[in-house]
């Protein structure tokens, strides 16, 4: 099972179209839930050549977002806002001890 690189925490092989490799898109959008691909042709990061064999498990048309069919997309993006907004909080405060550490070691070298 290959986990979607971008967030392998998220513990899901849902690939959306956009992140595919193109040449990965090609075979998957002219193939039917449950079938297998022929080898396809890769390079990885590190130049080295090998094949992928597709499987393709579902496929989700495009719709608007609900909770039955985006829940770990939903859940994964509550998980982020909730981070960057602790993260910011704890920025903010450490920002004004910094800066007030600082003027204190600025007054005291000025004397």
């Amino acid at each position: 099972m290959i986990l979607y690189a971008d967030n392998v925490t998220a513990r899901t092989t849902f690939i959306p179209a956009d992140k595919l490799d193109p040449k990965v898109f090609i075979v998957v959008d002219t193939m039917k839930v449950g079938e297998i691909s022929q080898p396809v042709a890769f390079t990885d990061p590190d130049g080295k050549q090998g094949y992928k064999i597709l499987y393709l498990k579902s496929k989700i048309p495009p719709h608007k977002g609900n909770l039955d069919q985006d829940y770990a997309k939903f859940k994964e993006k509550a998980q982020q806002n909730k981070i960057d907004r602790m993260l910011s909080e704890w920025f903010e405060k450490e920002e004004k001890t910094l800066i007030s550490g600082l003027m204190k070691i600025m007054i005291l070298v000025m004397n």
